[in-house]
C-alpha cells in the first residue's frame, strides 16, 4: 500500500487532513506493508508523522537529505522506521518523447533567447532559501549585459504550461535556477497561517520585517534542499544551467 503525495499533501489543510487520516485508519489493519511518499516536508510535519505512525508505516521515501530525517521525523527515526531518498519528480517517457518531437519541429531554428527563466513569488514562510528563486531572477535582470537577450519573468501572467513551456526552453540557450526546498520547518502549519494573516494587514512589508513579526529565530531550523523537475527538463531540452551553488542531489 502506497500513501502517495496526493493523499499526504492534504495536510496543508490541517483539520481536513486529520479527518481524512481518521477515515482511512483501516489501512493500518492491512497485511501489506505501507510505504509513504510525502513531499513538502516542511509543513505540518507533526500531522504527517502522526499519520505515518497511525498507519504503521515501516518505510518513508523522503525528498530530504539523510541529515534532515531526524529533524523532520524525530519519533519515526527513533522507532527504527526506514528511510530512502527520492526525487521530487521524474520525467516519464511520454514527456521525453513530446520534447523530442517539439525539438525536431524546430531543428533548424536557432535558440534566440540567451537566458530564460520563470518563477513563482517566494513565500516568506519558506525562509531565506525559498527566496533565492526570486533573488536570482532579480539579480540577473539588474546586471545582465545589454548584448544578451533575456526572457526572465516572475509575473503570473507569463506562466507557460505543457508544450508552451517546452517550446520556451527549446528556444533558450541558458536558464538560471536554485534547489527547491525551505529553510524553516513549520510543524503544525501555524507559521504559515500567522504569516499570511500578518501580511494581509502589512502588504508592503519586506522579508526582514515579516520574519521579525511572524517567525523570529526560526530561520535555519530546516535545511531541505532538493533538485526539481525544472532541472531535469533543462537537461531534456539541451539548455545550459547557471545555478546557485548547492548539492542538487
Amino acid at each position: 500500500m502506497v500513501l502517495h503525495t496526493t493523499f499526504l499533501a492534504v495536510r496543508w489543510n490541517v483539520r481536513r487532513f486529520d479527518r481524512l487520516v481518521d477515515r482511512w485508519l483501516p489501512v493500518s489493519r492491512l497485511s501489506a506493508p505501507v510505504i509513504a511518499l510525502p513531499q513538502d516536508e516542511f509543513i505540518n510535519t507533526d500531522g504527517l508523522e502522526r499519520c505515518l505512525e497511525a498507519y504503521g508505516v515501516p518505510h518513508v521515501c523522503s525528498v530530504a537529505a539523510a541529515g534532515q530525517w531526524r529533524t523532520i521525523y524525530p519519533r519515526l527515526s527513533a522507532s527504527g522506521v526506514g528511510f530512502s531518498r527520492v526525487l521530487t519528480g521524474y520525467l516519464d517517457h511520454t514527456t521525453v518523447d513530446r520534447s523530442d518531437r517539439l525539438a525536431a519541429e524546430r531543428a533548424n531554428r536557432p535558440r534566440r533567447v540567451d537566458v530564460g527563466y520563470r518563477a513563482w513569488r517566494a513565500e516568506p514562510w519558506l525562509g531565506r532559501h525559498g527566496r533565492q528563486k526570486v533573488e536570482i531572477a532579480e539579480r540577473f535582470l539588474s546586471s545582465i549585459p545589454g548584448n544578451l537577450v533575456a526572457d526572465i519573468s516572475l509575473d503570473d501572467a507569463d506562466t507557460l504550461l505543457e508544450d508552451d513551456w517546452l517550446r520556451f526552453m527549446l528556444g533558450c540557450r541558458w536558464t538560471i535556477g536554485v534547489e527547491g526546498g525551505a529553510s524553516i520547518i513549520d510543524r503544525d502549519g501555524s507559521i504559515r497561517q500567522r504569516t499570511l494573516a500578518w501580511q494581509a494587514s502589512h502588504p508592503d512589508a519586506g522579508f526582514e520585517e515579516i520574519e521579525a513579526a511572524c517567525f523570529p529565530g526560526r530561520e535555519g531550523s530546516l535545511d531541505l534542499r532538493a533538485i526539481s523537475p525544472r532541472h531535469l527538463e533543462a537537461c531534456m531540452t539541451g539548455i545550459g544551467q547557471v545555478l546557485v551553488e548547492g548539492d542538487y542531489n
